[in-house]
């Protein structure tokens, strides 16, 4: 609870602050994890395969089946979600997300950039019509009604590059951020690990179940189960705020 207390510390002297959150950062809300996903296969494919550009285009029925049977669940934001919302009212708080999720923004984020895109919005590769995901879930197929050409998500799939405006977007806002907080996220991939080297601010905190190794100095490092420590972050925030308003 220490090391809790000390983060709450940290947020309340902050001002401008960056969340960059994984995967940890959702499975509260009953989310599997890609690599639980990529562990598995599915109707014979290797389950990577199936999330790298162009394997919609070949199999456009094993694609949504897939994503019904991993992405179909009704979901809602944990308390991570909502803590992180919580601080918009009195700080500048920016979400960079790995997640595909939209929870960030149903519980009420308004700055987030999501770097691999979303399921939410999808559209045909052809015309460019749109979709809401429940279309896509209520249809049994991924072909577009108007031209019929192939749906797709509004996600960026592996071998795909993330649009440079995302990217640089992030980097202005973690160069001008005092806090940056890690979040659910093992750092295997590059860009979450250059976007952290672009961070010029004082404190930079990790919160991860294990420990994530960084070539450069951390401020905080928690490894504890991620809705805990937000539970205990949000029980201190209020607590903080019940003696604001006595003293008032």
């Amino acid at each position: 609870m220490q090391e809790i207390a000390k983060l709450h510390n940290i947020i309340t002297q902050s001002q401008n602050i960056v969340f960059l959150t994984g995967a940890g950062a959702s499975t509260p809300s009953g989310i599997t994890d890609f690599e639980t996903i990529y562990s598995q296969k599915f109707m014979s494919f290797d389950t990577i395969d199936i999330m790298t550009g162009g394997f919609i285009q070949k199999h456009p029925d094993v694609f949504l089946q897939f994503v019904k049977k991993y992405f179909a669940g009704k979901t809602s934001p944990n308390v991570c979600h909502t803590y992180i919302s919580s601080l918009q009212q009195h700080k500048t708080v920016t979400v960079i997300t790995q997640n595909i999720d939209n929870l960030h923004q149903e519980a009420g984020s308004k700055k987030v950039i999501e770097l691999h895109g979303t399921f939410q919005k999808w559209r045909c590769i052809s015309c460019g019509h749109t979709f809401t995901f429940d279309e896509v879930l209520d249809g049994d197929s991924l072909l577009c009604p108007i031209d019929f050409g192939i749906i797709r998500p509004d996600a960026v799939f592996y071998n795909e590059n993330i649009p440079t405006l995302k990217i640089l977007d992030a980097q202005a806002r973690l160069r001008n951020a005092d806090t940056l907080v890690v979040v659910g996220t093992s750092l295997q991939t590059q860009l979450p690990v250059y976007l952290i080297s672009q961070f010029e601010g004082k404190n930079l905190v990790v919160i991860n179940k294990n420990h994530v190794q960084l070539d450069r100095p951390v401020t905080l490092e928690i490894n504890q189960d991620i809705a805990k420590v937000f539970t205990e972050l949000e029980r201190l925030s209020s607590e903080n705020q019940n003696s604001i308003n006595r003293r008032l």
